[in-house]
């Protein structure tokens, strides 16, 4: 991770795989976390293996919603560090795009995002396995970075 220390990242489906695993690389390097997963069992979890690993400080909160309803994350948005995120809007845009630029991450739309959310509800127990990613890079939507 690079420079995330006193930072905050929502991150949907926190509570297991990819989204479990980010929430502990994130707050070991002192990034406050808001996790967000239809699990709270699973968010508990999660939660625990966080802050086991982060520094003195840093913040995991957790909000039961499904993204797939709006208005659960419009409350998400409003619930979790309204008052104490250190970045507004605009930095928040800045980070994510200087992300992409330096070609660390990559922004999902159209067919790619269509595809990648169709595939996971079709078999979201695979969806956390390197042989999903190959899949997706197969069919052309992943290209390597």
């Amino acid at each position: 991770m690079n420079d995330f220390a006193g930072k905050i990242a929502v991150i949907t489906g926190g509570g297991t795989g990819m989204g479990r695993e980010l929430a502990r690389a994130l707050t070991a390097e002192g990034c406050s976390v808001a996790l967000c997963d239809v699990s709270e069992a699973y968010m508990a979890e999660t939660k625990l293996l966080c802050l086991a690993d982060a520094p003195q400080g840093t913040m995991v909160t957790t909000f039961k919603a499904d993204v797939a309803i709006d208005d659960l994350i419009i409350e998400l948005a409003n619930a979790n560090f309204r008052d104490t995120a250190p970045m507004s809007s605009a930095e928040a845009a800045k980070v994510i795009l200087d992300g992409v630029r330096a070609g660390k991450w990559r922004i999902l739309v159209g067919k790619d995002a269509q595809f990648l959310d169709e595939s996971v509800r079709a078999d979201p127990e695979n969806a956390y396995t390197a042989g999903f990613y190959k899949m997706l890079q197969a069919g052309g939507h992943f290209p390597a970075m």
